[in-house]
């Protein structure tokens, strides 16, 4: 019983890594991961003491180019933005709403991209399956195509069934091909999701 519980518990992890690196290859998760990012920019905006930064403007004139009498002027000012009345609660306020709601769209998407995995996972194993249902077929069939070969030399049977059972077993390796082939797409669909 322990080690079923730890073959579990290894294999729910082993889960969780696989969601993770299908996480961070989603388009759409890394599209929600910067717009959380936005969202704590937004915030730490408006918990600043100003709504913009400071900015110190340097500003010299002369008339050098046009009658150099030897005219300079220099102007130095210092712009500090404040906030309106209200203006800063506005603005927590606002990116509170855009926090709540990104934290509900991320989780949307992390539904969505399980869903997508769970989706590869089980399309990979019934492929797989598939694949060797599709295996023991042909190797019944090729037994089958060999079993009718001896008993049409010793005489037993008409050579129809012979033919019967050689278009049987190409019908089997074709199932086998196109079961085979559904692996490697499913493994594909897999290996895109998850980036491994």
């Amino acid at each position: 019983m322990l080690l079923g519980v730890t073959t579990a518990s290894a294999q729910a992890e082993t889960l969780r890594e696989v969601f993770e690196k299908a996480w961070v290859n989603s388009p759409h998760g890394r599209t929600a991961e910067a717009k959380r990012e936005e969202v704590a920019a937004s915030r730490s905006v408006a918990e600043s003491w100003f709504p913009a930064a400071p900015k110190i403007d340097a500003f010299h004139r002369t008339d050098r180019w046009n009658s150099d009498f030897g005219n300079q002027e220099s102007e130095i000012g210092v712009s500090v933005p404040l906030w309106l009345p209200g203006q800063q609660a506005a603005r927590r306020s606002l990116a509170e709403a855009e926090g709540g709601e990104n934290e509900g769209d991320i989780q949307a998407t992390r539904l969505a991209v399980a869903g997508e995995l769970r989706r590869a996972l089980w399309t990979l194993i019934m492929a797989r399956s598939e694949a060797e249902v599709a295996a023991e077929r042909r190797q019944t069939a090729l037994g089958l195509e060999a079993d009718v070969g001896r008993r049409l030399k010793v005489g037993e049977i008409a050579r129809s069934d012979l033919l019967l059972a050689r278009q049987e077993t190409a019908s089997a390796r074709a199932a086998a091909a196109d079961a085979q082939l559904g692996v490697v797409r499913s493994l594909q669909r897999y290996r895109v999701l998850t980036g491994s």
